[in-house]
């Protein structure tokens, strides 16, 4: 008897404990979502070309990844998540550094430096 009425106790205390914690700090995605939004590096060469896979690491786990733009992106190379498709993340490259951004028209900003 005494053990019932300890154990409703504890519930009674540590339930609504556990409930405010819960909305304080949130915890990640369920599922491979929570995937969604993280950096990665990328292990094996993700190939140009729509849906062709390379590998990529997230965390300690490897994943099967697709670029979201069909780019080629080089092992090494540290990616974003955008998506997960079934048993695919599908993830974004930062910009190469020879291209300008898009909506970059401003005269001076790319091209060669004239000299004088």
């Amino acid at each position: 008897m005494l053990f019932v009425a300890v154990s409703a106790g504890s519930l009674a205390v540590l339930v609504p404990i556990g409930r405010r914690l819960d909305r304080v700090h949130p915890g990640p995605g369920a599922g491979a979502n929570r995937w969604v939004g993280q950096d990665a590096v990328v292990l094996a060469e993700i190939p140009e070309g729509v849906h062709e896979t390379g590998l990529v690491r997230v965390e300690r786990e490897e994943w099967r990844a697709e670029s979201a733009d069909g780019r080629a992106v080089p092992s090494g190379t540290r990616v974003r998540v955008v998506r997960v498709d079934g048993t695919r993340l599908v993830v974004e490259a930062p910009e190469p550094p020879d291209r300008a951004p898009a909506g970059s028209d401003v005269p001076g900003t790319s091209g060669p430096v004239p000299e004088g």
